[in-house]
């Protein structure tokens, strides 16, 4: 009876133990002030339109997942003769990056009426010296067909084909895009850094493969696209064309003259443009045994390359390895 008494005793103590425990702990935790961690931002996607395949590749390079990225030619489209319709101009006006090569005409025209004061736009033609297109002294007279053709001034727009230059466009898309979005600044700086050590890299195979090359000399049967690569690395480049603006065929002299120098300083490969079939590079090479090649200007892009997902660096790549059998 004792036992069963103290027991009971024992156990009403524990209880009331137990309670001011729990009514200690219930106190503090009502006197506990709870910081709530506001919700993670949204990074803010930004929309970056480009007219040409090289720069809307920098950026997707450069912005990655931060950016929503754009090019208004379509895959295969002649990006020479590209007119913008009211569609592209309504997304050039609502990009928060507008990238162009700076020759559009229309396009110039459109982004003076000021209809967006918070986009960026980038002219990368104004990033860099331009150069005039020229073709050998040797080959003008092939070219008098066309009073145009070699009288007046022209300047290649291609001016990512230098590697240089395409360092250069790769900054200023970096910087652009931390001016606009400083929160992320690092992560743009980490991209562009990776991308250009890319560049870099392939530059150098590209100077490797020229300064131990047996010949210096190219010849393009197509629309003249590699003058700022060929300035870069020390060639020469004999061309069907004076420019890289007008149709094909109207300059027979100057096939006659490349077919002329292929056999006779046994060039081992004619190249063409991306964005022909390499009709006259085929006839110069009719015969012959002697390879045909695309140069990749990187202006626009086949629909094949589109769907495999090429790059720039890919494409130059290309270049690289062909230039190797072509100037040995």
């Amino acid at each position: 009876m004792f036992e069963s008494k103290a027991s009971k005793r024992l156990l009403s103590i524990y209880l009331m133990i137990i309670l001011s425990v729990l009514t200690v702990l219930s106190g503090c935790r009502n006197n506990i002030v709870i910081e709530e961690t506001p919700d993670t931002p949204q990074a803010q996607v930004l929309h970056i339109t480009a007219t040409a395949f090289a720069p809307y590749d920098f950026c997707r390079q450069i912005a990655g997942d931060m950016a929503d990225v754009e090019i208004l030619i379509g895959p295969g489209e002649d990006s020479h003769s590209y007119t913008p319709s009211n569609k592209d101009l309504e997304k050039i006006k609502s990009a928060d990056i507008f990238i162009y090569t700076g020759t559009e005409n229309r396009i110039n025209k459109a982004i003076e009426t000021g209809d967006n004061p918070n986009r960026k736009i980038i002219n990368v033609s104004s990033l860099v010296p331009n150069l005039e297109v020229k073709i050998p002294e040797e080959m003008e007279e092939s070219f008098e067909t066309d009073d145009t053709a070699i009288r007046h001034t022209k300047y290649d727009e291609h001016v990512w084909t230098s590697i240089d230059n395409a360092e250069v466009i790769c900054q200023e898309i970096a910087d652009t895009l931390c001016e606009i979005d400083e929160k992320n600044s690092s992560y743009y700086r980490s991209n562009c850094e990776v991308y250009l050590s890319q560049l870099s890299s392939l530059k150098r195979d590209i100077k490797r493969i020229v300064s131990t090359a047996e010949r210096k000399t190219i010849i393009m049967a197509g629309r003249y696209s590699m003058r700022y690569f060929a300035e870069e690395f020390g060639l020469k480049v004999y061309t069907a064309y004076p420019d890289c603006t007008k149709p094909y065929g109207d300059y027979p002299e100057a096939v006659k003259y490349l077919e002329e120098k292929m056999r006779n300083d046994y060039i081992p490969v004619v190249f063409y443009d991306e964005m022909t079939q390499g009709s006259i590079a085929q006839k110069i090479t009719d015969g012959t045994g002697k390879k045909t090649a695309v140069f990749y200007s990187c202006h626009n892009i086949s629909m094949e390359d589109y769907i495999g997902g090429a790059t720039y660096l890919e494409l130059m790549t290309r270049n690289k390895q062909t230039l190797e059998t072509a100037l040995n």
